[in-house]
């Protein structure tokens, strides 16, 4: 799949929507998917074999996976991108499979089965609207019909998740395909890579990159959630980081989250994170540590005074943001620009500050409070179970009706 990003960052973490959407032959497709699979031969399964595990609960399939696809548009190269499952309601087996952060498909888990529905709107751009849709190939195909089942279907196995080869993924637009496409991919599967637990809020003096939007320093502290990585220490996700810049702006969205990498905490590293934010001529505005960049991208010794820290003490963690420790560069101009000349702080705790939450009230959702389920994933709208309900610093655990 084509980036518009630089040459240099091309091998680096996939940006935020920046896939860049051009013409495919659907003709060397259909050829290109009747040849793949010819070698393949079916082997029914003794009656001797385990089946499939099951998931203990909805709950278990949340987290970070890596998806895993054979790339059409390539030449059928095997590719990688993100997938983040997240729970809406644990009781219908509501979800929602979030594709490299900014694709949102709705989805369903039941058993030990996740469905994702044919034909559904999952962004828009410059193009039009973007569907993410199962591509049919017409009767040339290898398999007549190809493409009108209701929704794609994937088999839960532990921490793997395997939908049918023969399922071609396309994100695009149906109705246009002249303009080409996002992905368009078969071989799907989905590998469990992290899952996240919440810490509570934290407070953030974001000057990172707000300053070079709205030319003035930001004094303003903003309650922020933060995340720790069960599953890879040293980790932590920041909800909606940017959100005193997009409320400044009048932006009614939210920000796309900033991971910290603090498995080093004298040099704590961010990769390379989309601001959600540009313009026609110059592509998403994105942001990484120039530390980051010196490991990753052009080895180099970064020098001590813009090397981003985290600061223990006691269960407080404080991550400190020097001048000139973030660099900012545009998807399709390929400008750069150093980070704002001003520091930024980020304070949080190193432990769930809901552990010990007393007894459980029963109550039914409204008002200005926010709610999480018990992974700790922020819910809007809360029904039927038990949910965490936070007010200011004060969480409680609560059965919504």
């Amino acid at each position: 799949m084509q980036k518009i990003y630089t040459l240099a960052l091309a091998a680096a973490v996939a940006l935020t929507a920046s896939a860049d959407r051009r013409p495919a032959s659907l003709a060397r497709l259909n050829a290109h998917i009747k040849a793949a699979p010819a070698e393949r031969t079916f082997i029914l399964p003794s009656k001797a074999l385990n089946a499939p595990a099951k998931a203990a609960s909805v709950a278990d399939v949340e987290g970070e996976y890596t998806w895993s696809y054979l790339d059409l548009i390539d030449d059928g190269e095997a590719a990688a991108g993100l997938a983040d499952i997240a729970i809406v309601d644990e009781q219908t087996g509501a979800a929602t499979v979030t594709i490299d952060g900014d694709l949102v498909l709705k989805a369903t888990i039941s058993g030990n089965k996740l469905s994702i529905p044919n034909n559904q709107i999952v962004g828009e751009d410059q193009y039009g609207k973007i569907y993410f849709y199962l591509k049919d190939l017409g009767s040339t195909g290898l398999v007549s019909g190809l493409g009108s089942a209701t929704a794609t279907v994937g088999t839960i196995n532990g921490t793997t998740i395997t939908f049918d080869e023969l399922d071609v993924w396309a994100f695009g637009d149906p109705s246009a395909e002249d303009l080409g496409y996002y992905y368009l991919t078969y071989g799907n599967s989905f590998t469990l890579s992290n899952k996240w637990t919440l810490l509570g809020n934290g407070s953030f003096l974001e000057n990172i990159v707000g300053p070079l939007f709205t030319g003035s320093e930001n004094t303003k502290v903003s309650q922020v959630e933060v995340l720790a990585s069960e599953t890879n220490p040293g980790l932590y996700r920041i909800l909606d980081p940017l959100k005193t810049l997009y409320a400044a702006n009048k932006i009614n969205a939210v920000s796309p989250s900033l991971d910290l990498d603090a498995t080093d905490p004298t040099n704590v590293l961010v990769g390379l994170t989309s601001t959600g934010l540009g313009n026609k001529d110059d592509g998403l505005y994105a942001y990484f540590s120039e530390s980051w960049y010196d490991i990753e991208i052009e080895p180099a010794i970064t020098p001590d005074e813009y090397k981003i820290t985290l600061k223990t003490e006691g269960n407080k963690a404080t991550v400190t943001f020097p001048v000139k420790s973030i660099g900012i560069i545009t998807t399709l101009s390929s400008e750069y620009f150093p980070g704002a000349p001003y520091a930024s702080t980020l304070t949080f705790n190193l432990s769930d500050e809901n552990a010990g939450i007393g007894d459980i009230t029963v109550e039914n959702a409204g008002g200005p409070a926010t709610y999480y389920n018990l992974q700790g994933v922020r819910v809007e709208n809360p029904s039927n179970g038990i949910f965490i309900r936070r007010e200011g610093n004060k969480a409680t655990k609560v059965l919504v009706k």
